[in-house]
């Protein structure tokens, strides 16, 4: 817990932290995990989970997408993390990733000028990443999850540009366009549409299946979603080997969560400048492409955890 949230925990009544104690327990962690989801969120609140991970953001301290009890006391008392600075302390903050003292932020500064955000936002993608892949729960990717949930989350080739807007733009083309049982998965028949669209014939089946076979990296004959990515940035299976094989430091078959770190800031770094670019995007009012004083206490909802 920062000191910040501990002094403003300190300054509540010991018989008012007690009674929210109860009601925290009681009420809003249902599952008896000690932190409140922004699934358990959204069902006790019965309102979207995007609006329930609003509020979590608005209160999340430490970064871990939940909200824990020390958290909540701020959200029950209608602050958010922001409240738990100073104008002055806020200004400080500012004028801190403020490099040339124009009064912007503009990109570059934050992504390039201070260095431990950048550090903190690779912890927190890498962490997420292992999260999203590790199926078996042991803090770990191996190389069968590695292939099954990160093809389709990491920027594989550098000169590609897999930005979210065209992620979503690949996702309806596999699934509107060439999918057509609805199965998650592309037969060479379907496979065969996509590629002779605009000149039928072009490409024998025994074409085809080679180009399938090339990107088929469970070997079932067919083309799921990530191995169709892979396909469109021309990527084989012995690339994404070769890519598993570059985090995998120890060469122990598996990606622990500091490899996926180490990873991303040697072969993935343009996510962190993706990430800059998001954070600035989401809280640039007038379009300016920088921040101001005035967006820059929307953006702290995001950067104090990493500025502690």
């Amino acid at each position: 817990m920062s000191d910040a949230l501990a002094k403003f925990k300190a300054g509540m009544p010991k018989e008012v932290i007690d009674a929210m104690k109860q009601e925290f327990k009681d009420n809003y962690d249902t599952n008896k995990d000690g932190t409140v989801s922004c699934a358990e969120l959204a069902k006790l609140m019965d309102c979207p989970e995007e609006e329930a991970q609003r509020i979590i953001t608005g209160v999340d301290v430490n970064c871990d997408g939940r909200m824990q009890f020390d958290e909540f006391l701020l959200y029950m008392e209608g602050s958010t993390k922001v409240d738990l600075y100073s104008s002055d302390e806020i200004k400080k903050m500012f004028d801190d990733l403020d490099k040339d003292g124009n009064g912007r932020i503009s990109p570059d500064e934050l992504s390039k000028g201070v260095g431990e955000i950048s550090t903190k936002l690779v912890e927190c993608m890498a962490n997420k990443l292992i999260q999203e892949a590790d199926k078996d729960g042991d803090g770990h990717v191996n190389m069968e999850e590695f292939f099954d949930t990160l093809v389709a989350k990491l920027p594989l080739r550098k000169d590609f540009g897999m930005t979210e807007k065209l992620l979503e733009r690949f996702k309806k083309c596999f699934h509107e366009d060439f999918d057509k049982n609805g199965d998650g998965s592309l037969t060479t028949l379907e496979m065969g549409q996509l590629l002779n669209r605009n000149l039928p014939g072009r490409y024998s089946e025994e074409q085809i299946n080679k180009m399938i076979s090339r990107v088929d990296l469970n070997d079932d004959g067919r083309v799921q979603f990530g191995e169709f990515l892979m396909h469109a940035q021309n990527l084989s299976k012995d690339d994404i080997k070769n890519q598993f094989m570059a985090i995998d430091k120890d060469k122990n078959g598996k990606i622990s969560p500091e490899e996926m770190v180490t990873g991303i800031k040697e072969i993935y770094a343009c996510m962190v400048d993706s990430e800059v670019a998001k954070l600035i995007k989401e809280v640039d009012r007038d379009d300016s492409g920088c921040v101001d004083i005035r967006e820059f206490r929307r953006l702290l909802l995001v950067l104090i955890p990493f500025m502690n």
